[in-house]
């Protein structure tokens, strides 16, 4: 397993938490579902992929 990526969805916001291989939390957050911040949900999870 490389990261866990859990997205709890609820009226109007998400929150968002990131795991690596070590259950180590990476990023942990808050969007408005929103394309603009949907959008900077998949750029941070792209970011700690790579």
């Amino acid at each position: 397993m490389k990261h866990v990526v859990a997205l709890d969805v609820s009226m109007g916001k998400s929150t968002i938490v990131i795991y690596n291989h070590y259950r180590q939390c990476e990023f942990e957050g808050k969007i408005s579902q929103l394309d603009t911040e949907i959008n900077y949900l998949f750029y941070r999870m792209h970011a700690i992929i790579n």
